[in-house]
């Protein structure tokens, strides 16, 4: 896996980053979770750009930025992803990251509800 993750596979890059963040078969560093999270987020996957949202969400190894939790929930959010879509709507509402819209909250709450968040919907 290192060397696939090594050659640029997004898929061994968040495995690889899920080994280090759990502390599976590697001693637990959330240093290097977060850095081979975050190459696989840049090559567009979508699992790996929710783990990146949520060190800077939290500030976990990273300096806390609501604003990179937001540009990396929506990419993760743009592609699919449930948990990154609802999260999306959460900020909306909070005003985390983005500025405050409940409009835009309650519209993408609503098509959580009805399973269809839509990219239309998430880039308005």
């Amino acid at each position: 896996m290192l060397e696939q993750a090594k050659e640029g596979y997004p898929q061994a890059q968040y495995a690889l980053g899920k080994c280090y963040e759990e502390g599976k078969g590697v001693t637990r560093n959330n240093k290097l979770a977060f850095e081979w999270y975050l190459r696989a987020a840049k090559a567009d996957d979508a699992d790996a750009q929710l783990h990146v949202d949520h060190f800077y969400y939290v500030g976990l190894i990273v300096k806390r930025s609501d604003k990179r939790a937001f540009k990396w929930y929506l990419k993760a959010a743009e592609q699919g992803n449930t948990e990154a879509q609802r999260q999306v709507g959460t900020l909306y509402e909070l005003g985390q990251g983005v500025d405050q819209d409940y409009e835009r909250a309650f519209e993408l709450s609503l098509a959580e509800l009805i399973g269809k968040t839509s990219l239309a919907l998430l880039r308005r």
